[in-house]
């Protein structure tokens, strides 16, 4: 039997692959997310003791990366997609730049920031927006779990000055 630890990230890494679609993504795309996600993962206690694990899934179209919460009548399930536009546009395969763009959502879970709600039927509720204080938060702690995973700061920072080339008052990948 496998660990607690390998437990939590095959449960996680096996909804990632079958809510992935080729439509979607490409399998290089889903190649890098399941690296990033296993690595970052092995760092961040709390997210692995979520139950059930977050939902990752690659979909949509814009320059966006959002962590909702889905809803279908008592139960509740964290879901964080990445749009398609984002990883052709400002990831390009580069595993530093998405890894800190999972690291941001995971930490915005970590310190149990609002999350949007979702049902079957729409919307639910809307949280009231995180302050700076929040976000300035979330911020450090991503870069902090993503040096924890050995990923690379400053590499990983040409993400946000990707995005900014393409959109000049862009300052997050949340959209």
């Amino acid at each position: 039997m496998f660990p607690i630890r390998s437990r939590c990230r095959l449960a996680c890494l096996v909804v990632l692959f079958s809510t992935a679609t080729a439509e979607t993504s490409t399998p290089r795309d889903q190649e890098l997310l399941e690296s990033v996600t296993t690595r970052l993962l092995d760092v961040a206690e709390p997210i692995r003791a979520l139950d059930p694990p977050p939902l990752l899934r690659i979909a949509g179209t814009g320059l966006r990366i959002a962590t909702v919460i889905h809803r279908d009548g008592l139960r509740r399930r964290t879901v964080i997609t990445i749009n398609t536009d984002l990883l052709e546009r400002v990831v390009k395969g580069d595993v530093d730049v998405l890894a800190l763009m999972v690291a941001h959502q995971f930490s915005r879970l970590i310190h149990g920031q609002p999350l949007p709600e979702m049902a079957a039927e729409g919307p639910t509720e809307k949280p009231k927006p995180s302050g700076a204080k929040e976000e300035a938060q979330a911020e450090w702690s991503a870069a902090e779990l993503l040096v924890r995973a050995g990923f690379s700061l400053r590499r990983a920072l040409r993400g946000i000055a990707r995005l900014q080339e393409i959109d000049k008052d862009a300052h997050s990948f949340d959209g």
